[in-house]
């Protein structure tokens, strides 16, 4: 292109901008890469983008990985999505770890689920115990407090029917003061001395 700008830039320079000097474009339009950008990116790449130099993928659609991204990710890949360089799988579906998944949990992990890169359980049956022992305390703790209640309640009801066994005993003070009209007095009576002139005239 000459100084004079009399050149236009190629349709395919993003926002149609290019170097003065050359023509080089600045950036592509999507799915275009080379510096006239006249080269298509590879079918695999997302939203069609790539380097400019290189037309190397900035990102891969899902299940596809590698600098063009034409390789296949592994079917074991959770979602079938791996790294865009290696391959290796992002994530494991459950009972699954490893870079492509293929190697399974141990059995002693908590619903099967493990660490994806080492194998180490997520939760183990520690966890499990833990939650056991939480559930026997939760209901230690409410026997305890009905335990006391049904104390309290025995205690309530022994003092109420003590109580009412009083009420029922007859009133001594009252029994006292109202004579009993029927009694009989079987004390002896004393027994009169004459008098010492009625003996002389007898």
């Amino acid at each position: 292109m000459a100084f004079k700008c009399e050149q236009d830039c190629s349709t395919n320079c993003l926002g149609s901008l290019c170097e003065k000097v050359n023509g080089k474009c600045h950036e592509c339009i999507p799915g275009k890469h080379g510096t006239p950008c006249d080269q298509s990116c590879p079918g695999k790449c997302k939203d069609m983008i790539c380097e400019r130099d290189t037309g190397s993928c900035k990102g891969c659609i899902a299940g596809r990985y590698d600098v063009t991204c034409l390789l296949t990710c592994p079917v074991t890949c959770k979602d079938f999505l791996c790294n865009q360089q290696s391959g290796h799988c992002l994530d494991c579906y459950s009972g699954k770890h490893g870079v492509v998944c293929g190697a399974d949990c141990p059995d002693t992990c908590t619903d099967n689920i493990c660490n994806k890169d080492d194998g180490q359980c997520i939760a183990t049956d520690l966890t499990t115990a833990d939650s056991k022992m939480t559930i026997i305390a939760v209901l230690a703790v409410v026997c305890g407090l009905l335990f006391t209640a049904l104390i309290a309640l025995a205690v309530v009801v022994f003092f109420l029917r003590k109580r009412q066994s009083r009420k029922n005993l007859p009133d001594k003070d009252t029994e006292q003061a109202v004579p009993d009209t029927g009694y009989t007095s079987i004390s002896p009576r004393q027994e009169e001395t004459p008098h010492v002139y009625e003996m002389m005239v007898i």
